[in-house]
């Protein structure tokens, strides 16, 4: 798969929802790295209890922009 059908395809997965879609596809964009991170909330709860958040996030690092998504709830 060549580097614009690779962006195409990226293009078509993400929901802006509200947003103004962002134009992923562009000459001089290459997708450099993409995986999944997750992100840690800590909450301290009364009587000192830390409770631990993870929220699974997933990662789209061009040349030139980071794009942060999570899945779509179905």
């Amino acid at each position: 798969m060549d580097r614009t059908e690779q962006l195409h395809e990226i293009h078509k997965k993400l929901d802006f929802g509200k947003l103004k879609p962002f134009p992923i596809v562009s000459v001089s964009r290459q997708l450099e790295r993409r995986g999944t991170l997750v992100r840690l909330q800590v909450e301290q709860k009364l009587l000192g209890k830390i409770k631990m958040k993870r929220k699974p996030l997933y990662l789209f690092i061009f040349t030139d922009y980071v794009i942060v998504t999570k899945r779509k709830k179905e």
